[in-house]
């Protein structure tokens, strides 16, 4: 039931509507990982969600994504590579 089209035009529409409705002024990965690690997982993709952090000027900054296989998963930027895990679910 693995649809990489539909998981792709999800990711666009969850993009599209928080670009609209903002959830965090720094930005939006957290619910954006979130909606797309549920509707990953109900077309069957074994997805991973991860938070980490990095220091910054400002202190610390965050970041939350998917991997499929140890890879980014609908990942827009490079961010990840910056981070410190924090939490991965499901534990690897």
């Amino acid at each position: 039931m693995k649809d990489e089209h539909y998981i792709a035009k999800m990711a666009n529409y969850t993009d599209a509507l928080l670009g609209i409705f903002p959830a965090n002024p720094k930005g939006n990965c957290l619910p954006r990982s979130l909606i797309l690690f549920r509707l990953a997982r109900l077309q069957g993709f074994p997805v991973v969600f991860h938070c980490g952090v990095r220091r910054s000027e400002e202190g610390l900054d965050g970041h939350a994504w998917l991997t499929l296989f140890n890879k980014p998963f609908l990942e827009p930027s490079n961010q990840h590579e910056e981070m410190v895990k924090t939490v991965t679910f499901p534990t690897q």
